[in-house]
């Protein structure tokens, strides 16, 4: 029970996956690119935060899950122009594409894609099936809707798990999970949980900035706080950057931090393809240490899982040691 390749995408077309107009330029590692085609604004309070208690709720929880986003009716929408501007706080949908169907036994699941994450977009769907081809997307600054590449779905098998503490330290200890704890820059520390699903922790950014509801790159509505440093005023959401060692190296994650202490990472599956990758990582949260983030005196603001792969993705997403903009410097904040 694992997660889908790029080899395994590729293999199962037309027999347990179904992809319109499926393009090999598309195809990642462990994921499939989906752009968005016509989009509408939330315009009922409940569906709304229906939408966005699901999304914190996936902060907390593993690939394989049942939430499910609630279904919509056309009285609860109302029908953006094309290319507009959308707004911190609001909440829109649109239509996925392409069109995709899985098997009774897989799931599909659409996650953001990190550049556009980066930009405040966070756009997704824990389970996409032919009654719910749609996005939900939810941004944390103001920003364009982009056509192309908006989000990436991810397939599975049912009852995909977490690689236990030590099925984590073997992968390490064979050289197929490549893992440097930030703290020791040796030995990496791997933890577990109750149902003992291995984690490695993530560190948060020893500075946050503060924005008040404008764009990313707007510097003057911003402020700058360093680790342990105060907090004045409300602003709209916080942002934090951190550097972690794995994959193929350094890759940054970007954290969202909104007025209501509900955080969201930007890059659910970091991963890189050099060599042939048998692991995926997921970024996961710890919401209940919201406080103790928010401080800034807390070293690890969240969780990185590994998940098989069913079968090693193939080699061939070298672009120069940057792989999906993993490794590039982080674009527009202050």
């Amino acid at each position: 029970m694992a997660v889908f390749s790029d080899v395994d995408i590729r293999a199962n077309l037309g027999n347990l996956i179904d992809i319109e107009n499926f393009d090999e330029k598309h195809l990642r590692p462990n994921s499939y690119d989906v752009d968005r085609g016509d989009l509408w604004e939330v315009t009922d309070s409940s569906v709304k935060e229906n939408i966005l208690e699901v999304q914190r709720r996936l902060g907390s929880r593993g690939i394989d899950t049942e939430y499910m986003l609630p279904e919509l009716k056309p009285r609860q929408l109302r029908r953006l122009k094309k290319d507009p501007i959308l707004v911190p706080k609001n909440v829109y949908i649109a239509e996925c594409v392409p069109g995709a169907w899985v098997s009774d036994n897989m799931s599909a699941r659409i996650i953001p894609r990190s550049r556009h994450a980066r930009d405040g977009l966070y756009a997704f769907n824990p389970n996409l099936n032919s009654n719910m081809p749609f996005l939900a997307i939810v941004p944390h600054a103001y920003a364009k809707a982009p056509e192309h590449g908006i989000a990436q779905m991810i397939i599975y098998e049912r009852g995909t798990k977490a690689l236990t503490r030590a099925e984590i330290r073997e992968s390490i200890n064979n050289g197929n999970l490549y893992y440097r704890d930030p703290a020791s820059q040796s030995e990496a520390r791997i933890f577990s949980d109750e149902d003992d699903k291995g984690f490695m922790p993530a560190r948060f950014a020893n500075e946050l900035v503060a924005y008040k509801g404008n764009t990313l790159g707007n510097g003057e509505s911003s402020e700058k706080f360093s680790n342990g440093g105060s907090r004045r005023g409300v602003f709209d959401f916080y942002l934090g950057v951190t550097v972690e060692e794995f994959g193929t190296g350094k890759s940054h994650i970007l954290w969202m931090l909104s007025d209501k202490g509900h955080i969201y990472p930007n890059a659910p599956l970091c991963n890189a393809g050099v060599p042939a990758q048998q692991h995926t990582l997921e970024v996961t949260l710890n919401p209940e240490e919201i406080t103790k983030i928010k401080s800034g005196r807390y070293p690890h603001a969240c969780r990185l899982r590994a998940y098989a792969l069913k079968t090693p993705a193939s080699a061939d997403y070298a672009e120069v040691g940057n792989y999906n903009g993993q490794t590039s410097p982080l674009p527009r904040i202050a």
